[in-house]
């Protein structure tokens, strides 16, 4: 009976052990598989990658249109040595690997840069793997949030029935909290609408201190740091120095923070 008693207690202890494996992050190679949303550990998951499969990205194309923000990320990704195509509002795509472009459509016009977003990938069609579509700061506002969310969704499924995959890219915060509350709104919206989709949490990574995650925020609402904004100290590449208003990435910044827009881009490929 004792040694029935043993495999008994042994036999659930190791049916323990299963379960709370099962609640552990899942590593490959020791490099963090993230569930679905890559935000401030996917800079060091990018690191771990071994080149081989950094060099994935290369493998197929991928299709990120942007304004100013988005020029910090393609700024940082050149610095990773991963640059990305210029490609023109009626391009298509001529060998393999990252793309990107500018909308014509201005900030402040989220419904113009959908329209023209669609156009751009049907020119593409069959060509594509991944698709970033990168808001602006100014295109979240409290009296569009509705709207904006409607025409991405619709965009989004009509981007899935046709086998493509979508990276969402949740949009960039302020200094100035004033003006974040939609923004969060919006990451929150995506967060719960596309859980089969890899999502890159900008907002996540920008709000907080790279150098030991801490959170930057006034009274819960979330800011992009001061180390991580565009300043006389540390002016974005391309943008200059910001006002509070905005929130363009600081050229050392914006080489940290690419390296997990790039694994975003890659498990979204892979």
């Amino acid at each position: 009976m004792k040694t029935v008693h043993r495999i008994l207690q042994l036999s659930f202890f190791l049916l323990l052990m299963s379960a709370c494996k099962k609640d552990n992050p899942k590593t490959i190679d020791n490099i963090p598989v993230l569930p679905g949303v890559v935000g401030f550990e996917g800079m060091a998951a990018f690191d771990n990658l071994p080149v081989a499969e950094k060099d994935k990205l290369k493998s197929w194309n991928t299709l990120f249109v942007h304004q100013s923000v988005g020029g910090d990320l393609e700024g940082g990704c050149n610095d990773n040595g991963y640059s990305f195509d210029y490609i023109e509002a009626s391009g298509t795509m001529v060998q393999t690997g990252l793309y990107g472009g500018l909308f014509s459509s201005g900030n402040g016009n989220p419904l113009g840069k959908i329209a023209e977003f669609k156009n751009r990938v049907t020119l593409n069609t069959g060509k594509i793997r991944v698709v970033c579509f990168k808001f602006g700061y100014a295109d979240i506002e409290d009296a569009t949030l509705t709207d904006v969310q409607n025409a991405y969704k619709q965009m989004v499924d009509d981007f899935r029935a046709k086998g493509i995959r979508v990276l969402h890219i949740t949009p960039p915060l302020v200094y100035d909290v004033s003006y974040n509350s939609p923004k969060m709104q919006m990451r929150t919206w995506m967060l719960q609408t596309f859980t089969n989709d890899m999502i890159f949490d900008l907002q996540d990574i920008e709000s907080r201190n790279l150098t030991d995650g801490a959170r930057c925020e006034q009274s819960g609402v979330w800011q992009i740091c001061s180390t991580n904004r565009s300043t006389a100290a540390c002016p974005s590449a391309e943008q200059g120095i910001d006002t509070p208003q905005q929130g363009h990435l600081c050229s050392v910044a914006a080489t940290k923070i690419s390296k997990a827009f790039l694994y975003a881009i890659y498990k979204a490929g892979i």
